[in-house]
């Protein structure tokens, strides 16, 4: 009789339905839940069961027969092959070696290390299992995750950005039998942890040195919120406002008091209020050369520079923070967060044998790199770039509305 796979909802899939679909099915092969010789469910009913097209789970079972992990017998259906061997005899009895990632709905757009960290799972033995959330933990179909990880846990979760009630679920699901490692994050939450951050103050003190260098004497930054966090064990953690503090730290430091100037600017989607805001802040009498943020919020800097007449970069600089493909897009240098190198982190952490009531809680930076400061004196970024910002946004975020930035 062919495996009744569990329910999942549709939205559990995320952005590419064929490639999560896959990541279930191989880690229930990997971790002994399908058997060698266990006939998996026909594709119409794998596709019914995930709210998937016949097509998507095809894709996905294809996957699998080109891994060897599957085998179709003309007439018979799909069976998993004999001889396929897991890697859970690495993990603790009654753990899945699996390292479970769950990262924001389409988080592709912003970095790579969803890439990287499969990468140095996979070559280091354990599993890594993609799961994506869009904000809504109902919404999101990953109860009945949770509901199996209460009986058979994850080795590793990861959880990336700042996300509370995802927090508590994983928490509660699996906290104490999995190492819960947090990345990207602003916020540390009241339970014991592990965080790898890139090193957010080094960056703008990056970018301001470069400008400096290039003879900008009035440089603004654009953040995010400044609010203290309710939640956090460690009452000097605050990534938004050191970032601040550390450029203007630095610029004063270098005789550049009056160069320091900054504005919210919470992320970019367009907000009256805020390209209002910033447009004033650009056409006023000590309004900056160069603006530094990360590479989303310059967005809406381009929106208030378009309002005001300024072409960049002929009359403003941008320096982004992050490397991300909205720098790409846009044509502006930006300052690297190192993310192999976080990834290399982060599984160096799941790979330690000690077990979390004896490992000190971590907090990890990684150092920033910024190879684009030619691009300072030779930008990429054409002078007319505002009149082609709406087709190039909506390009990106027509498939990025459920990711807060």
């Amino acid at each position: 009789m062919p495996l009744a796979v569990p329910d999942q909802s549709s939205e559990l899939l995320g952005t590419d339905r064929a490639e999560v679909l896959f990541q279930q099915l191989r880690a229930a092969i990997e971790t002994g839940s399908l058997t060698a010789g266990q006939k998996i469910a026909p594709l119409r009913e794998l596709a019914m069961r995930y709210g998937v097209s016949p097509a998507t789970a095809r894709t996905a079972v294809a996957r699998l027969e080109g891994l060897n992990l599957v085998r179709r017998r003309h007439g018979s259906g799909t069976y998993v092959q004999s001889g396929v061997t897991g890697v859970e005899s690495c993990a603790p009895a009654g753990q899945a070696n699996v390292a479970a990632m769950l990262l924001p709905s389409r988080d592709h757009l912003f970095d790579n290390m969803s890439t990287f960290l499969t990468q140095h799972f996979q070559s280091n033995g354990i599993l890594p299992l993609t799961l994506h959330y869009n904000g809504k933990l109902d919404g999101s179909g990953l109860r009945q995750v949770f509901d199996q990880w209460r009986k058979m846990p994850p080795r590793v979760v990861v959880l990336q950005y700042d996300y509370p009630e995802l927090d508590h679920a994983v928490l509660e699901a699996c906290g104490g039998r999995s190492r819960i490692i947090l990345a990207y994050r602003s916020r540390i939450p009241g339970f014991r942890c592990h965080l790898v951050n890139p090193d957010f103050p080094a960056t703008t003190v990056l970018a301001a040195k470069a400008l400096v260098r290039h003879g900008h004497q009035r440089i603004g930054f654009v953040t995010g919120d400044l609010r203290e966090p309710k939640i956090k064990l460690d009452p000097t953690f605050h990534p938004m406002r050191d970032k601040l503090v550390s450029a203007g730290q630095y610029l004063r430091a270098t005789g550049l008091a009056r160069a320091f100037s900054f504005r919210r600017c919470p992320s970019f989607w367009p907000q009256e209020a805020i390209v209002r805001s910033l447009a004033a802040w650009l056409q006023g009498p000590h309004r900056p050369t160069a603006v530094v943020g990360d590479d989303n919020r310059l967005i809406n800097v381009i929106r208030a520079a378009g309002r005001v007449g300024l072409s960049i970069p002929r009359d403003l600089t941008l320096v982004g923070l992050g490397d991300t493909p909205w720098a790409h897009t846009f044509g502006f240098p930006s300052v690297s967060h190192s993310i192999e190198q976080i990834a290399q982190r982060v599984v160096r952490l799941a790979l330690d044998a000690e077990p979390d009531a004896t490992l000190p809680l971590h907090i990890l930076t990684v150092p920033p790199t910024f190879d684009q400061e030619e691009l300072l004196d030779s930008p990429r970024m054409d002078v007319n770039l505002t009149e082609h910002l709406g087709s190039r946004i909506s390009l990106i975020a027509s498939s990025q509305k459920e990711t807060p930035l």
